[in-house]
């Protein structure tokens, strides 16, 4: 199934999944790979909104793996992130 929009919201059990995948971002490929071109990725984690040292390094990973996706980081309010996954087949090409 792919989908124009995927929410992510914070549980523990999201949170401990993100930490254990965030690692080689395996929870943001399979995001990906269910998101079509032009879709829309909601994420809500404190991570976003990290403020010890440790929760900001990962914040640090996944923003920057997102941006290696091709993700457009289009808002962060709070605890909330909105990316859109591109729809440019040139970047597919780069990755």
């Amino acid at each position: 199934m792919v989908t124009d929009v995927n929410c992510c919201t914070s549980t523990n059990i999201i949170n401990h999944t993100l930490t254990l995948h965030c690692i080689d971002g395996n929870f943001l490929i399979e995001a990906d790979r269910l998101l079509k071109p032009g879709g829309y990725f909601v994420w809500t984690s404190p991570l976003t909104y990290a403020r010890n040292k440790e929760n900001q390094k990962r914040w640090k990973f996944v923003h920057d793996f997102t941006a290696k996706l091709c993700w457009e980081m289009l808002s962060q309010q709070d605890e909330t992130v909105i990316w859109k996954k591109t729809s440019k087949r040139n970047c597919y090409n780069s990755r």
